[in-house]
């Protein structure tokens, strides 16, 4: 279980090779490891102004993009 309380979930989306789940949400972005008992994410991102509304992971899990409001 992860506690989310910051906003609401646009997307939720599992890397290709199982071992991150991402979370797009208002403005920010979290990366948490599947199989760690920490609560706490691996990565943030929070420097949107708007609703992160999707986002993903290339194959081989080097990269990861996601899309928003902004316009830009």
């Amino acid at each position: 279980t992860i506690p989310y309380q910051n906003s609401q979930i646009n997307k939720l989306r599992i890397t290709p090779d199982n071992k991150h789940l991402g979370v797009a949400a208002y403005s920010e972005f979290h990366l948490f490891k599947i199989d760690s008992i920490s609560q706490k994410p691996s990565v943030s991102y929070s420097d949107n102004k708007t609703n992160i509304t999707d986002m993903g992971f290339e194959r081989d899990c080097k990269w990861l993009f996601t899309s928003a409001e902004d316009g830009v």
